[in-house]
């Protein structure tokens, strides 16, 4: 298993650090939210069509303003370190009161990127917290990338809370984090990822191939590796997907 995570991160990696990526910039955030503050207290920018209508119970304090977002951001300083999934972007949060705050990050909730370079990303482990009066907390939230064709979360790149997920795609990322490996685990997560790109941006099997070859420029034998690492763990990304009751499949009728 751990062959394969690291074989597939590296695959993962190899296949975006070729794309001609998008330029143009997200809408920004409104002057009363800018600079420092990514607070998402009301819709200053539109939602993603991966999110519904609920909210994180982090947004009823946020509303409030007992609690400023200073910052989401990415921790990887390059492109070549950077990872499609787990514990790669770092959230900054300042209790604004004179009283302690529990707030918690809900598995589900969508995390916008600034830069339509980047991709959006979505949490896959609530944490809650305690902050204490006029506190500041700084902690490392896990998520998975929602777009095959963008880049994965490196510096500079920026992010705002958006609303929880909707469909097909919360009740897969609900499943997962109902069932999620223990933190010292050794499990390949990344059919997990093929899964959520399945759900969020339609791609399968021979989509991901296809654009390898398009864009990667792999050798033969490099080709044949490719495609016998991803349908061993495309077969595993298809379960997960049956074990939702998710209609769709990764794998095609003829890998």
């Amino acid at each position: 298993m751990v062959k394969f995570l690291l074989y597939s991160l590296l695959i993962l990696t190899f296949l975006l650090s070729t794309i001609n990526c998008q330029t143009e910039t997200k809408p920004t955030l409104n002057s009363a939210n800018s600079a420092n503050s990514t607070n998402s207290t009301s819709s200053v920018n539109t939602p993603t069509r991966y999110e519904g209508e609920e909210k994180a119970q982090i947004f009823d304090l946020l509303d409030k303003e007992f609690l400023t977002i200073k910052s989401i951001t990415a921790l990887s300083d390059t492109l070549e370190n950077a990872l499609p999934f787990g514990e790669v972007v770092a959230i900054h949060i300042k209790n604004e009161t004179n009283k302690n705050q529990t707030l918690r990050i809900d598995c589900g909730t969508v995390l916008r990127a600034l830069s339509a370079r980047y991709q959006d990303l979505i949490v896959t482990r609530s944490i809650e917290t305690e902050l204490l009066a006029y506190g500041e907390w700084r902690g490392n939230l896990e998520v998975f990338s929602l777009q095959m064709r963008r880049h994965y979360p490196y510096k500079p790149a920026t992010y705002q809370l958006g609303n929880l997920a909707q469909g097909d795609l919360r009740k897969l990322v609900e499943y997962f984090c109902f069932n999620h490996p223990q933190a010292d685990s050794k499990v390949d997560l990344t059919p997990v990822q093929y899964a959520i790109w399945r759900v969020a941006d339609n791609i399968t099997l021979n989509q991901l191939l296809t654009y390898s070859r398009g864009r990667g420029n792999p050798s033969l034998e490099e080709q044949e590796e490719l495609e016998k690492q991803v349908l061993e763990q495309g077969r595993f990304t298809d379960q997960i997907l049956s074990d939702c009751q998710i209609t769709a499949k990764f794998l095609d009728s003829n890998p």
